[in-house]
């Protein structure tokens, strides 16, 4: 009789943080969206100074959400299912965000919200290869300069200067401040700068990774905000800023918040630094081959 009595309070008790989780993630999503849909309506603050706010509260918002949903305890299934309704829907919304100015303002950011969560499905999902704890330093890394690659030298850099639509398409647009409130209305909405689907994607592995292996998620949270914030604060600030991979910004971050936790041996070292050298010879051959087929 009471066996089964203490296993249903059991249960009560590990749903309700769950559930609060849960509820928390759906919070950080609809904040996301919200401030998506009113920073362009926000009147008479600079511009430099509203790019700020705009780009540290998105950034706030993703990691907030990214960490919550690795808390959360989903099967693989449910995480690909996930994966790919965010995706559908992210497709649906970014076609109705081309109907007009009202669509561009309330669908265009509901497209980039769901295009978050995706992306942190798909970090979660991808995050399963990763069984050991010392399997996150070198894929970290990999990351990184996979991000450095393709923006300064691979198909992204190649993509922003010759069909830079194409691009913004599929990132998430960070409008500019009070840009609805001028003398054309919602359609001189504007936007200061993009963010790539990997940011997200990166940062909701790292938590995934942490959760996994008992790290500290609250010092690796404020380690990634910080550092993020900071670097892409300072990005958005400069006038001409070119385009900057963030997945540096973010392994950089995870990094110094867990060197003391994540330690590698000295046989660990050398299988990174071939790695290393590997995808930098991979990523090379693909320069060329991209700038033949241009």
């Amino acid at each position: 009789m009471t066996g089964p009595g203490r296993g249903a309070s059991g249960e009560r008790a590990t749903g309700s943080p769950e559930r609060r989780t849960s509820a928390l993630l759906v919070l950080a999503l609809v904040c996301l969206y919200a401030l998506l849909v009113l920073a362009p309506l926000v009147p008479g603050v600079h511009p430099t100074v509203g790019s700020v706010i705009v780009t540290v509260l998105f950034t706030l918002g993703a990691l907030a959400a990214a960490s919550l949903a690795a808390r959360l305890t989903l099967g693989p299934w449910v995480e690909l299912g996930a994966l790919l309704l965010g995706i559908l829907n992210w497709f649906v919304y970014a076609i109705i965000g081309t109907s007009g100015p009202l669509a561009r303002l309330t669908a265009t950011p509901a497209a980039d919200v769901l295009l978050v969560f995706a992306m942190i499905m798909g970090g979660l999902l991808l995050s399963r290869i990763v069984r050991e704890r010392s399997l996150i330093i070198p894929v970290a890394i990999v990351l990184a300069l996979a991000d450095v690659f393709t923006v300064f030298f691979g198909p992204t850099g190649a993509a922003l200067e010759q069909v830079p639509n194409v691009v913004q398409a599929v990132s998430v647009k960070l409008p500019a401040m009070g840009s609805a409130t001028g003398p054309a209305g919602i359609a001189g909405l504007s936007h200061i700068a993009t963010l790539g689907p990997g940011d997200t994607f990166f940062a909701a592995l790292l938590f995934a990774c942490v959760v996994r292996f008992g790290l500290n998620l609250a010092r690796t949270f404020w380690w990634l905000l910080g550092v993020t914030a900071v670097g892409l604060g300072v990005i958005v600030a400069l006038p001409q800023a070119p385009a900057v991979p963030v997945l540096p910004l973010i392994g950089a971050a995870f990094l110094v918040a867990n060197w003391r936790d994540v330690t590698l041996t000295g046989r660990e070292w050398t299988y990174v630094a071939i790695v290393i050298v590997f995808v930098v010879a991979l990523f090379a051959a693909m320069r060329y081959v991209v700038q033949a087929a241009l």
